[in-house]
């Protein structure tokens, strides 16, 4: 019943072998389940429920054109009790790792960070125009995404945003919810250098814009408009203080640069 990811061999094939269980003791679960649909709009968390939106998401993103890993159909699966999911082993290392390793030269990490970027706005605009909100991330974290050469791939979908959402404000939350993990993931002296890098890479200067007003008041971009009736509500969230602390920060810097 554990909830894991382990390493299997298929003759010589490798693959990503993804058992799904409880990630919580069982009476706290199925509380987060009674309380799912009163939640901020998110996917069912049951077992059942998780693996039905990772394999629809997967291969959503694979019918766009979006790098996430393969889904194999392997014979030994047949009559496994425990729910699971066979997909496409990737020896790479996560974004995070990549971004943190001090003996990767700086100019390398901006390559793939505006590689990141231009992919990510390809992807929004794509959502906005299918308005398909299984297109943007739940959770938009440098964690998530393995770097293995050319490639960045994209892991983790079990829980999605529901249909109800606003597509063009989730796009830019998840904007934001990539910036603050940038500034979790990277050495201190090459912060603003990256930041600056990720904001002037993404294509859409309009959005980028309002991202980061949004982010500057509030820490985050509110996932529904009318929660910036309140901006008192995202000072008790340490997270968002230190985002505010991160922009402000920045801001320092592209003035002291001349970086308008």
């Amino acid at each position: 019943g554990a909830h894991c990811i382990i390493k299997v061999m298929d003759g010589r094939t490798p693959m990503s072998l993804k058992l799904y269980g409880l990630k919580r003791r069982s009476q706290k679960a199925a509380l987060r389940e009674y309380l799912s649909p009163f939640d901020v709009g998110q996917s069912s968390s049951s077992i059942h429920a998780r693996i039905q939106t990772e394999r629809a998401v997967l291969a959503l993103w694979q019918k766009e054109g979006f790098d996430v890993p393969k889904i194999y159909s392997p014979a030994f699966l047949e009559g496994f009790e425990q729910p699971c999911l066979a997909m496409e082993f990737i020896p790479g290392q996560t974004l995070t790792t990549f971004l943190l390793d001090t003996t990767i030269p700086l100019d390398h990490k901006k390559d793939i960070i505006s590689r990141f970027c231009r992919e990510m706005a390809r992807r929004h605009e794509r959502a906005l125009e299918q308005q398909e909100i299984r297109l943007l991330l739940f959770h938009p974290n440098m964690s998530r995404i393995l770097v293995l050469d050319d490639r960045l791939v994209y892991l983790d979908f079990e829980v999605m945003y529901t249909p109800d959402y606003d597509v063009k404000r989730i796009a830019s939350k998840e904007i934001g919810g990539f910036l603050y993990s940038l500034a979790r993931c990277v050495p201190r002296q090459q912060l603003h250098p990256l930041m600056e890098c990720f904001i002037k890479a993404y294509p859409g200067k309009a959005r980028m814009a309002f991202v980061l007003e949004e982010m500057r008041r509030f820490g985050t971009v509110p996932v529904y408009g009318w929660l910036k009736r309140f901006p008192f509500m995202f000072l008790f969230y340490s997270k968002y203080r230190k985002t505010v602390t991160f922009l402000k920060e920045f801001d320092v810097y592209t003035a002291s640069q001349g970086i308008s």
